[in-house]
């Protein structure tokens, strides 16, 4: 009787906790995205501090380092791209037609007929209309990222300052024992040298892309290239999602074969990075299976929604770390 009522309560728990995380999902993904961040971000203080910086010149050129990555990225190369890639969509919109006709064609000629009316769905685009509701979203979107990223540099950079003090102030915390800290630094030990690898993975996947379609003459590379290294740190289909647009685009403008240029680029770098890099990288491994990996992207990704599937992995490692700490101080007591 005592373990259903203690199985019960701890599903009740358990329920009340994932509720609340999907209520609150705007917030928490803006603290784990600071979180996982400033976990990333940390190595370089303690490389500048082993090349004899001291710390208050370590933290100044580490945040001046932040300061002046985001200001370029969210300020000026992001904004930049996506304005470039909103000019064209005229062009784009115009060509819908065009390509619904040859679509017909080549299905006539395989016997295959659809409805009129597929086709009038298809081509009938307000032109006008698409134009002006990209604009408003995307000045929405440029001046919240800009906000959201300006806000996230000044908690960093808070975070950094207060990152020589913070193991000392830690451990004086009443509550804060020696096995609670264990288990906290195995958990950031373990999601900083994870993000760390996918951060590194993830840029040279970013830049492959971006040289590889610039070499290819297709446009848009920076953009292509900042979604193929955001992407990349979600597993499995997260390289999927970031080919399919730069895949799309030529296939628009009426060039297959520069379509299957694209996706030969794509599949020949997520091989030589995802296949070989990553996993030489890796090692030993984090003790997530590829099934709980994919588990964990539905499952975070319904809770948090889409920024939720960009950690699922990390999350998914601190709560097997803690679940398997607290099992052990259990078995232990």
């Amino acid at each position: 009787m005592y373990n259903t009522t203690k199985w019960l309560v701890n599903a009740a728990a358990l329920f009340v906790i994932i509720f609340g995380l999907k209520m609150a999902a705007p917030f928490v993904t803006q603290v784990l995205i600071i979180i996982f961040l400033a976990i990333i971000i940390s190595p370089i203080y303690y490389l500048l501090r082993k090349l004899k910086f001291p710390p208050w010149l370590a933290l100044t050129t580490l945040i001046l380092l932040i300061s002046a990555f985001c200001i370029y990225t969210a300020g000026y190369a992001i904004p930049r791209a996506v304005i470039s890639f909103g000019n064209d969509i005229p062009g784009y919109v115009e060509k819908i037609p065009e390509l619904a006709a040859e679509a017909r064609e080549k299905l006539r000629a395989n016997n295959i007929e659809l409805p009129d009316s597929f086709y009038d769905e298809i081509t009938k685009v307000d032109k006008a209309s698409i134009v002006a509701k990209f604009a408003v979203q995307t000045t929405a979107f440029a001046a919240n990222f800009f906000k959201t990223a300006v806000l996230m540099v000044i908690i960093i950079c808070f975070i950094m300052i207060e990152l020589p003090n913070l193991p000392v102030r830690a451990k004086k915390i009443s509550w804060m024992t020696e096995s609670l800290w264990g288990r906290f630094s195995t958990i950031t030990l373990d999601v900083r040298r994870y993000m760390g690898i996918k951060a590194v993975v993830s840029a040279l996947t970013g830049i492959t892309m971006f040289l590889g379609l610039l070499a290819l003459g297709e446009p848009y590379a920076l953009l292509m290239g900042v979604l193929a290294f955001a992407f990349n740190f979600v597993p499995f289909i997260g390289s999927l999602i970031a080919a399919v647009p730069p895949a799309i685009i030529p296939l628009i403008q009426g060039r297959p074969g520069g379509a299957v240029a694209v996706i030969a680029l794509y599949v020949i770098a997520n091989t030589i990075y995802g296949s070989i890099v990553e996993p030489k990288m890796m090692g030993r491994g984090f003790g997530v299976s590829p099934e709980l990996v994919l588990i964990s992207i539905i499952f975070w990704g319904w809770v948090l929604g889409p920024v939720g599937m960009f950690f699922a992995v990390p999350i998914t490692m601190a709560v097997r770390v803690a679940l398997m700490s607290s099992a052990k101080t259990g078995g232990e007591a």
